[in-house]
């Protein structure tokens, strides 16, 4: 296996800090998932925070970079569903 290979077969764990009204911020969250096949792992439409898993092509599309663990990462381009997105664990998918 290559190393790129390696790194598109993880997945990055990431806690987001969604903007307020948090039900809207939540309602393009859940867009954005299906578009990107990003899967929610914990989510509330009256918490700041949400949990999901974002495939690590994905996160580089999304981010520029592979995702790294304890990193934090914020986006311009979407700064309406959350201010912050920090990669809490990285985990080896199993296909």
């Amino acid at each position: 296996m290559t190393k790129s290979t390696q790194k598109d077969n993880i997945a990055a764990i990431c806690e987001l800090r969604l903007i307020y009204p948090f039900s809207e911020s939540l309602s393009n969250l859940i867009s954005l998932s299906n578009v990107w096949g990003i899967r929610l792992i914990q989510t509330s439409s009256k918490a700041p925070m949400a949990k999901i898993s974002i495939p690590s092509k994905v996160f580089k599309n999304m981010f520029g970079e592979y995702p790294k663990d304890q990193k934090v990462y914020q986006k311009d381009n979407l700064k309406h569903i959350f201010t912050k997105l920090t990669v809490t664990n990285i985990k080896v998918k199993n296909d």
